[in-house]
């Protein structure tokens, strides 16, 4: 039993280790390959992670540079607006939008 316990815990490291050597690695790959697609892609549609207000909609950059909906500002309990406040854009509520604009 002792053996099968011994056996057990170096199987359970090398797979640890496999595993962290496996995703470090990859890691590194997705993010050359993804810096080299936003390079080729520069000056293309949005710039990724972007926000904007679309009515009362929040739009955000993909990685892909097309704006899509994030949320729309009406779908809160409380009422929101979206709109841009101390240079974020956001849903906030219509008091801070207007106080922000003054």
């Amino acid at each position: 039993m002792k053996k099968f316990l011994q056996l057990l815990a170096v199987f359970a490291v090398i797979l640890v280790l496999g595993t962290l050597i496996l995703n470090l690695g990859c890691r590194q790959i997705l993010e050359k390959s993804d810096s080299e697609l936003q390079e080729l892609m520069e000056g293309t549609g949005c710039p990724p992670t972007e926000s904007a207000c679309k009515g009362n909609v929040l739009m955000l950059c993909n990685a892909n540079h097309v704006w899509e909906t994030n949320v729309d500002c009406s779908d809160f309990n409380a009422p929101k607006q979206c709109c841009v406040v101390a240079e974020v854009t956001s849903c906030y509520d219509a008091e801070e939008c207007n106080h922000d604009s003054q």
